[in-house]
């Protein structure tokens, strides 16, 4: 049949390119079979191979070649949408939650792109077409067999159109995009708007109605009237939004590693407990230890007045769950303090403060201010100047060195370039600050504050928020108005003095070097008149008033003052 075809458009074909007796062919970036037509997975492999753009030309790329398969893939250009408005222009290039998880849902449609039959001419065509306030969609079918998915979103102008006007965009949409298919061939196209059966009685068209109607005489279709219910498939693609952040965050969570927590499900299914792990490996510890297996005889026999036994049979210390001191646990416990994404690598004070309310073991103090001063999770950075200037303006290298690995990065930069102008250059080039400031302020208002001696979240909700280090369990409380009232009263008040405290504090340290300013003969200053009845200040105020030299301090201060000031 392919040979006859060839002889009878006289198309010649070369022996040595030709291939015979395949069960399959690749041809463009696609297999073709006896089952139809499918995606190359050699050309797929590379699509989810592809890092994520770090620019708009990468974006562009990207969308180029995924785009090529957008007909095997459902809702394209609706899960396609983010990455498309970094394309636009005047929009600054912003790598967010949205376009991350259409970045990787376009990877997984691609893999997982359903073969497409091949059409026959000379058979009924059927086309499922549909509109939204989102986009446009249509499926092209075939005997039941699916030809093709499209869609695409709405332009700012049809936004506007009425109901009727969107619908019948759709199917104008559809007739565009299948011409070839289409265009001779006898169609059914079902909408689930009723009024475009009668589309070609009408009485009375705007210009746009006209044209469209126009386009639609040169086609053998059949429009037909199905329900909203029954025409599903292209429903869903114009209908489909965009993934919110809600979703993004749902599913980051699914994906998610929590440290040190594990889940819990009732036998219902109805309930999910997340709990942290590290009070079981307290307590778990603390059964291997000697000595605090001593202590808790001594608790048994009542002679510990101090050490408690909870309701899980772990020692406590004034209410604070006791730490072996040979443990792996501490170990952890004092990481995950210092060095985890909800924690900005406090200080030893502030480390310890957070760390005494829920844990205890002796020498604790000395164990956090080591831990702290032998923490390699820092750089050192030095700058070489003096070069020769490079074509690109650059006479300097910014030498930046992690002094843990003691892995070196250069940067080339300009000797001019003021402090502000090398913090954008070292977020660019050595940190991406923006995707973690979430986790920043978590851990800024959960940490202690010596101020108010407690957390900040802690001074608004009146408990510190939950984390892998904390996770007291809440039990069935309430607190009914007047008594939640009398307590957030009481906690203002107790934060007021404590930041009176401070203040005072503060300006204690701060009076220890200052001196009184004293004058001396010859000096300039200012001159501040208060503006009474009968007094007029001199001249302008603020930085424009003049200064006055001092002529004598014996007694006072003497001013030589211009003539006419009164």
């Amino acid at each position: 049949m392919v040979l006859q075809t060839l002889r009878d458009n006289k198309f010649y074909a070369k022996l040595k390119k030709c291939e015979f007796w395949l069960s399959e062919v690749s041809f463009l970036g696609h297999v073709i079979n006896e089952k139809g037509i499918s995606v190359d997975p050699s050309k797929v492999s590379a699509v989810v191979e592809w890092e994520k753009p770090s620019n708009v030309k990468e974006v562009r790329s990207f969308l180029g070649m995924a785009g090529y398969y957008r007909r095997f893939v459902k809702e394209f250009s609706i899960i396609a949408k983010p990455l498309y408005m970094l394309t636009h222009k005047n929009v600054k290039f912003e790598w967010t939650n949205e376009c991350d998880l259409s970045f990787r849902v376009l990877k997984e449609k691609l893999v997982s792109a359903p073969a497409l039959a091949l059409p026959e001419l000379g058979k009924r065509f059927t086309v499922y077409s549909d509109a939204s306030r989102v986009g446009l969609g249509c499926v092209l079918m075939q005997e039941g067999k699916l030809i093709a998915y499209a869609s695409r979103q709405l332009r700012k102008h049809e936004e506007n159109y009425i109901t009727h006007d969107l619908e019948l965009a759709a199917v104008v949409f559809t007739l565009k995009l299948c011409w070839h298919y289409l265009y001779g061939e006898p169609c059914d196209i079902f909408t689930d708007h009723k009024s475009l059966k009668y589309i070609f009685t009408p009485k009375d068209l705007n210009l746009r109605q006209r044209r469209w109607l126009e386009l639609i005489k040169d086609y053998d279709l059949n429009i037909q009237y199905t329900p909203g219910k029954e025409n599903v498939v292209a429903d869903a693609l114009s209908r489909k939004a965009m993934p919110s952040t809600l979703n993004y965050v749902i599913t980051e969570f699914a994906l998610m590693h929590i440290s040190y927590c594990h889940v819990e499900v009732s036998e219902a299914d109805t309930q999910v407990i997340l709990e942290s792990a590290i009070p079981k490996r307290v307590l778990e510890a603390q059964q291997h230890d000697q000595l605090l297996q001593g202590v808790k005889k001594r608790i048994d026999e009542g002679r510990v007045g101090n050490f408690t036994l909870d309701n899980s049979g772990a020692i406590r210390f004034r209410g604070r769950l006791c730490v072996p001191q040979k443990a792996q646990v501490k170990e952890d416990i004092l990481r995950e303090a210092h060095r985890s994404r909800y924690t900005v690598h406090p200080g030893e004070n502030k480390m310890f403060q957070d760390l005494k309310k829920n844990y205890w073991w002796k020498r604790m103090k000395i164990d956090v201010a080591k831990y702290v001063a032998s923490c390699g999770d820092d750089i050192a950075m030095d700058f070489v100047v003096g070069l020769p200037r490079t074509p690109k303006g650059k006479d300097a290298i910014w030498v930046v060195v992690d002094r843990l690995s003691k892995v070196a990065h250069f940067i080339p930069y300009r000797s001019t370039n003021l402090a502000s102008d090398l913090a954008p250059i070292y977020v660019r080039e050595i940190v991406s600050w923006e995707d973690h400031l979430t986790l920043v302020k978590f851990a800024y208002n959960n940490s202690y504050h010596a101020s108010i001696k407690c957390a900040l979240f802690e001074a608004l909700y009146g408990r510190k928020c939950r984390s892998p280090l904390c996770w007291d369990v809440v039990g069935e409380k309430s607190i009914l108005g007047p008594n939640w009232v009398q307590k957030t009263s009481e906690r203002v008040a107790e934060i007021r003095q404590r930041m009176l405290t401070a203040q005072s504090r503060q300006k204690s340290y701060a009076d220890i070097r200052r001196r009184d300013l004293e004058f001396q003969v010859g000096d300039h200053v200012l001159l501040k008149v208060s503006p009474t009845k009968g007094i007029v200040r001199i001249g302008t105020k603020g930085k424009l008033s003049p200064y006055w030299p001092i002529l004598d301090s014996s007694s006072g201060w003497k001013i030589s003052l211009s003539v006419g000031v009164t």
